[in-house]
């Protein structure tokens, strides 16, 4: 988290100076900058490249698998280690005032966060193929669609316009993604202990629902569908996903509610 809040406000002020005195280019050039290591900046930027008859959710899940393949690493800090430094390469992008740099950026950001997700996704489905997990089609990718729908909804109602929204989208995914995979490492240390996992809190918070962000409740009523698969046979393991989707509902309203005060562009 402190590491994603810092990316979130090393981006935004650079933002926030440009719009107000800056150059605004809603048409910015496709070109992309070539990162030090060529190979893993194209592997990232194939993630965009979903053809039109594919679920874009569906590529990009087999678009990680895929990464991973070609890199021959598997293990998620090495992976994240790696989007860090892809990271790294393109702060002179988000540090400019010209919109199609930020631009650009903020897809390198977006895109390396997705990947972290996924790796962190990815290693649930497979550790849990064997609970009564694996008898849920594909769950975790199921989990993954439904969190995505969060960003698909603030896309949707977010009234910004020209190259700043996309810099602004991307930053809200950034986050968005980075909260899910911290969440997922955890859940990830509780598969990996078994009986000696970590007691969470089971206590039942009061959680934020509204009519607008409507996303995060469909998310989280699948989650509890989850747990309830696992309750008789591995109740420890149903008390974590609980517990971390309740901390991820959380998040993400006290997030999303703050981000949108700061960034959505008043009505005339």
């Amino acid at each position: 988290m402190r590491d994603l809040i810092l990316l979130i406000s090393f981006i935004l002020p650079f933002l926030l100076s440009c719009k107000q005195g800056g150059q605004e280019v809603a048409d910015f050039d496709d070109e992309m900058p070539k990162f030090p290591d060529q190979r893993f900046d194209s592997l990232m930027w194939l993630q965009y490249h979903c053809p039109d008859d594919e679920e874009k959710t569906a590529y990009e899940w087999n678009w990680a698998y895929d990464v991973r393949e070609t890199l021959g690493v598997d293990d998620l800090d090495s992976l994240a280690a790696l989007t860090r430094e892809q990271d790294d390469g393109y702060q002179s992008y988000a540090s400019s005032c010209v919109t199609s740099d930020m631009v650009t950026a903020s897809e390198v950001y977006a895109g390396t966060a997705r990947f972290r997700m996924l790796n962190a996704y990815e290693a649930l489905a497979e550790l849990t193929a064997e609970t009564p997990l694996g008898s849920l089609d594909d769950c975790y990718y199921r989990d993954y669609v439904l969190w995505e729908e969060l960003y698909k909804e603030y896309d949707e109602y977010y009234n910004e316009t020209g190259g700043f929204r996309f810099v602004n989208l991307n930053s809200y995914y950034a986050y968005l993604a980075d909260l899910r995979t911290e969440l997922l490492r955890q859940e990830l240390a509780c598969f990996s202990a078994g009986k000696n996992s970590p007691k969470l809190s089971d206590a039942k918070a009061d959680l934020r629902w509204d009519k607008q962000h409507k996303a995060i409740r469909r998310w989280y009523d699948y989650r509890l569908t989850m747990a309830e698969k696992l309750q008789q046979t591995a109740p420890s393991q149903a008390q974590c996903i609980r517990a971390l989707s309740r901390q991820a509902v959380q998040w993400y309203m006290d997030f999303t509610i703050d981000y949108e005060t700061s960034t959505q562009v008043p009505e005339d």
